[in-house]
């Protein structure tokens, strides 16, 4: 990651501006099915949540 400022920020978003119309776009076709997640990170806390000895929700 970088630091730039909001001048930087729109002249990368402006250049970016057909690029993310297309993916947009392309977006709008698709169903739920289509779409997927990768999260490691919740995953493992998901599994260690449920080794613990008082927890918010139990089910």
């Amino acid at each position: 990651m970088i630091s730039i400022g909001q001048t930087q920020a729109q002249a990368v978003l402006g250049a970016c501006g057909s690029a993310i119309a297309e993916v947009a776009e392309a977006a709008l076709g698709r169903t739920l099915d289509d779409f997927g997640g990768f999260a490691p990170g919740l995953d493992i806390r998901a599994m260690q949540h449920e080794q613990l000895f008082q927890r918010l929700f139990i089910s």
